[in-house]
């Protein structure tokens, strides 16, 4: 009773015009239905995470095509879960499966990265919020070192904030947010 009223909830979040915009960025993996449910846990968790739910969709098309249980086996024996696929571990936690759980689950993941970014840039007077953004993407794609590894030559996976960034555009574009 209570997974129906809060995907009735969720629906609510968003207008039949939003959930076709967002359906139409990628309609072979998303349902006018599923789109909505999509944008609401996205701004769900934007709002309990602060953190732009626009960029918690790029991060999923990317990550998980949308799927909402997903369970992908990384190395050393560890999974990555749910539609954000934030961070490898020993076993996938049943809530983080969930689409509002996997939603909070990477914005969670994504806030800490955005805080660590934000504190390394500390010192400097005019922190740029979009470079700290980039650095917690770059985090979020693969630790903080990723950057690096990516910057010393063009390697598999180097290209994930590109694509993050660009989904997001495309997003923005369909919903009719400024960009």
């Amino acid at each position: 009773m209570i997974t129906w009223l809060f995907t009735i909830w969720l629906l609510s979040q968003s207008t039949p015009a939003e959930a076709r915009a967002l359906q139409s960025t990628a309609p072979a993996y998303l349902s006018i239905s599923s789109a909505a449910l999509h944008l609401g846990a996205a701004r769900v968790a934007g709002i309990r995470y602060r953190v732009d739910p626009v960029v918690l969709l790029s991060i999923a098309y990317h990550e998980s095509r949308f799927a909402t249980g997903l369970q992908t086996r990384e190395p050393g024996g560890r999974v990555s879960c749910g539609v954000m696929t934030p961070e490898p571990q020993a076993v996938c936690d049943p809530e983080e499966l969930t689409l509002p759980g996997g939603y909070l689950a990477g914005a969670a993941h994504l806030r800490a990265w955005i805080d660590v970014c934000h504190a390394a840039d500390h010192w400097h007077h005019d922190v740029d919020d979009e470079a700290i953004q980039r650095c917690a993407l770059w985090a979020y794609a693969g630790g903080l070192t990723f950057r690096s590894f990516c910057q010393a030559r063009h390697r598999p996976g180097c290209d994930a904030v590109a694509k993050f960034e660009e989904r997001a555009q495309a997003i923005r574009r369909a919903l009719g947010i400024p960009l």
